[in-house]
């Protein structure tokens, strides 16, 4: 099955509303997707002094 990549709070905007993820997993179940992971709490490389924001 094909994955693709999302920025969180983009998608969030263009919906309009914010999601906790039992929320947004249901959302996506709805119409047949699967969240495979949310990766905003995981460790970014810092590049030039800072952290990058989460992708």
């Amino acid at each position: 099955m094909p994955t693709i990549s999302v920025d969180k709070y983009k998608l969030y905007e263009a919906l309009g509303q914010k999601f906790t993820t039992e929320e947004f997993e249901d959302l996506c179940f709805e119409y047949g997707i699967e969240l495979d992971e949310d990766t905003e709490n995981e460790e970014r490389p810092i590049v030039n002094g800072e952290q990058e924001p989460p992708s």
